[in-house]
């Protein structure tokens, strides 16, 4: 029996399809956790797997993805995988500073303390000052924030202060 273009068809896009629902299972159960540091420390490696590969198909960067970078660096810190922790919030600051430029054109700033900011800004401090994030976790945050951003390291710890 030989399979059709429209048999293809159908199993390229079931492909797609489990593919893209996979990342996005991966993806939420990473932001919300899951009932172990384990299975969520996995379900984010699967997820930033799947969204690498959408990456590289060529969709572009999202702002949010800064709480799914700093989510995945809280949950490797948590299972004790330290060497790539500081990666991860590297990334995460790329997508908080993405959210710097994009939003001046949409508008879209919270006002905290006088201080125009991204609400993108905010959802990462309050994962990174969450109870159950490991100190060591906030301190890389913020001695690379101070090395490539100093400008703004002000503001940031401002903001930290109004999530605490």
């Amino acid at each position: 029996m030989r399979i059709g273009w429209k048999g293809w068809f159908v199993v390229a896009f079931m492909a797609f399809w489990v593919f893209g629902m996979t990342t996005g299972f991966a993806n939420g159960a990473c932001l919300k956790g899951l009932s172990t540091p384990e299975k969520t420390a996995r379900a984010c490696a699967i997820g930033l797997t799947g969204l690498k590969a959408v990456y590289n198909i060529g969709q572009p960067y999202k702002d949010s993805d800064a709480e799914l970078f700093t989510a995945t660096a809280i949950a490797r810190a948590q299972v004790g995988k330290h060497e790539t922790v500081q990666a991860l919030l590297e990334t995460a600051l790329d997508r908080v500073m993405l959210a710097y430029r994009r939003v001046q054109y949409k508008g879209l700033m919270v006002d905290v303390k006088g201080e125009q900011v991204p609400e993108v800004v905010l959802n990462v401090l309050q994962r990174l000052y969450a109870e159950d994030v490991p100190p060591y976790v906030q301190d890389t945050w913020w001695r690379i924030v101070e090395r490539r951003k100093p400008e703004l390291a002000a503001l940031f710890r401002s903001d930290a202060e109004v999530v605490q």
